[in-house]
């Protein structure tokens, strides 16, 4: 996961906004630079760089959902982003092993967007999954 116009740094600023009451989130989204993300379930890992070297953060799959040539994969991720930013779904490198592709890539979640993060993977030629 990287944020146009961000640095690593910027990863120190996520915000989880179940550590906060709802006059602190009202400051909290004044701050340019801050992104509120809510997880669906705990139990995933948080977006995190896995190396020291790493560009961007890993997000992590909470359940898998196949539709013929497609796998969504559900993240139970939401974010809020401040406005001018976008956040951007890219491949890892180790992804060009396999026959499958992320559709859209790289994919941009808008700041006004409030979905859940999914990330939806094709099989090349169209082979079913």
């Amino acid at each position: 996961m990287k944020y146009t116009g961000g640095t690593k740094e910027m990863s120190k600023s996520l915000v989880f906004i179940d550590d906060f009451s709802k006059e602190e989130i009202y400051e909290i989204l004044k701050a340019p630079t801050r992104v509120l993300c809510y997880r669906e379930d705990k139990n995933i890992p948080l977006p995190a760089y896995q190396t020291e070297g790493a560009a961007c953060c890993d997000l992590h799959i909470k359940s898998i959902e196949i539709k013929g040539h497609r796998m969504i994969c559900h993240t139970g991720l939401h974010v809020a982003l401040p406005e001018g930013y976008e956040m951007e779904i890219r491949p890892r490198s180790s992804l060009t092993k396999t026959r499958l592709v992320i559709a859209n890539s790289p994919g941009t979640v808008d700041a006004d967007y409030r979905g859940e993060i999914l990330v939806i993977f094709e099989g090349l030629d169209n082979i079913m999954l």
